[in-house]
């Protein structure tokens, strides 16, 4: 199974996402791959099977949300 997505947010935003969770790309049953465009992040996600997939959509979805919180409280201090 393949999924490529691309979440909108600055290209600056996407590139500190990708290098921030690049180190958290593979597992047993999924592959996955960031890389910042001029448009957002694009995520590309290969698994085995539905279950795994799914883990790895919600798992790598939780990081780039963290991330994107965590920027915006830095940018407000």
């Amino acid at each position: 199974m393949r999924l490529d997505a691309m979440i909108p947010m600055e290209q600056k935003e996407a590139d500190a996402i990708a290098r921030a969770i690049s180190c958290d790309r593979d597992s047993k049953r999924s592959r996955t791959s960031f890389s910042p465009c001029e448009e957002g992040l694009n995520i590309n996600i290969e698994a085995d099977d539905a279950v795994a997939m799914r883990a790895a959509i919600n798992s790598h979805l939780r990081l780039v949300d963290s991330c994107l919180k965590t920027i915006k409280v830095i940018q407000n201090a």
